[in-house]
């Protein structure tokens, strides 16, 4: 009797192929989906954190700009007052506006006060500087005994991602008898 000879070798099938196809396809646009979203958090998370830090560094250079400004620096209780001749009045002391910077719950605040003609001071209301800081703190700089007019100043901040930075400069006023030039 003649022997039949099997073949043995097996073979996929189409359908086989087709389930494998689709969830190999499955795999790769689950994986796909979640990797664009973790890219998005990223790009998000990382703007975030750049536009912390240029706020905190735009309120600490409008801070030192008003120090430069200023014809009269005094701090008292972690208040910083800068009385500035916004008029251009040299002359004419009754016109300056004052400036109060102070730390309060992890943020900068400002105030500013103006002197109107018949002799009123005209409150404006608190505004935010700037959030996420550890820590603000300005002291007189004097290079000498008579010289009052350096204020040296410090912000740390802390971005979303634990990240530290810290900001710290001498702003040197050039008070009243500079601004007459």
């Amino acid at each position: 009797m003649a022997r039949l000879i099997r073949n043995e070798k097996k073979a996929i099938t189409f359908v086989e192929l087709l389930v494998t196809l689709v969830v190999f396809t499955t795999v790769v646009t689950t994986a796909a989906a979640v990797l664009n979203s973790f890219k998005k958090f990223y790009i998000g998370f990382t703007k975030s954190a750049g536009i912390t830090e240029e706020i905190t560094m735009t309120a600490f250079d409008k801070i030192a700009e008003k120090i430069r400004l200023s014809n009269n620096i005094s701090i008292t209780n972690g208040v910083l007052s800068l009385r500035v001749d916004t008029n251009n009045t040299p002359s004419n002391y009754s016109d300056d506006s004052t400036y109060r910077y102070w730390y309060e719950s992890n943020a900068i605040k400002t105030r500013v006060s103006t002197m109107k003609l018949d002799g009123t001071v005209v409150e404006g209301l608190p505004e935010t500087l700037c959030t996420n800081l550890t820590t603000f703190y300005a002291v007189l700089d004097p290079t000498d005994d008579s010289d009052y007019n350096r204020v040296k100043m410090r912000m740390d901040i802390q971005l979303p991602d634990n990240q530290q930075f810290s900001f710290e400069t001498v702003a040197v006023s050039r008070c009243r008898c500079a601004q007459q030039f």
